[in-house]
């Protein structure tokens, strides 16, 4: 299972950013702990997308304390967060969150945003990781490669302060790994944590080669352990760099 292979454990307090599959990874790996009798929350530090009428994981409402233990007694999750507009929800304050911690086993946190792009730059103020988070697991897209930074990164005006790429550039295993290991990159505002990357969408042989070429440019960097998989494909072998 992907919680497994992340060494995700009961009293964990997990943030997910980067781009390319932070949502769709919450939402297995809450379907997993729940599979094996964890109790989930799952929340957000910036904003998500508002879940529709058809989704699995939906709102915890009323937003109270009582309410949300009720909904880990009942159906093992409780997803808490505000409804910010007809698109997207929000966090509640961290004064909240850290007292939720004490009544599930795991918390898993979306903790910046990417517009849906396999890649990101974070701006001065991402990501929003909570003091009390324990572990970090950064996202990235493979269908990022061979597109243009402009077309596939977000923020990707930030580039031009920190990196030697223009927007027209195209993406690389190389300017992917100095994105995923700089601190003027995904590392920027990670509180020291030492992540753990998950290349997704990898569902071909050439995005296979591609993903073990950026993880093991990651390695040589940073030394962090480096998943490769499709995330939304349980049936995907999950490999580890």
């Amino acid at each position: 299972m992907l919680y497994q292979k992340l060494g995700i454990q009961p009293s964990d307090v997990v943030s997910f950013i980067g781009g390319g599959g932070k949502t769709s990874s919450i939402f297995r790996i809450a379907d997993e702990l729940i599979e094996t009798h964890h109790t989930v929350i799952i929340t957000t530090t910036t904003k998500m997308a508002l879940p529709t009428i058809d989704d699995k994981y939906q709102l915890t409402i009323p937003l109270t304390y009582s309410h949300i233990q009720e909904n880990l007694n009942k159906s093992y999750y409780s997803f808490v967060a505000h409804k910010y507009n007809d698109y997207k929800i929000t966090g509640v304050n961290d004064k909240l969150l850290g007292q939720l911690t004490s009544i599930c086993d795991v918390m898993l946190i979306e903790a910046d945003g990417a517009y849906r792009l396999p890649l990101k730059i974070p701006n001065d103020t991402e990501p929003v990781i909570p003091s009390f988070c324990n572990k970090l697991v950064i996202l990235l897209g493979i269908s990022a490669i061979g597109q243009t930074l402009e077309q596939s990164c977000f923020r990707y005006t930030q580039l031009q302060h920190n990196f030697p790429y223009n927007s027209h550039d195209t993406i690389t295993a190389s300017i992917m790994a100095d994105i995923a290991t700089s601190h003027d990159g995904l590392l920027k505002n990670t509180q020291g944590l030492t992540p753990i990357y998950i290349i997704n969408q990898v569902e071909t042989a050439t995005q296979l080669h591609a993903a073990r070429i950026v993880a093991n440019l990651i390695k040589a960097r940073c030394n962090s352990t480096v998943l490769i998989t499709a995330v939304q494909n349980r049936l995907q072998d999950i490999f580890i760099i």
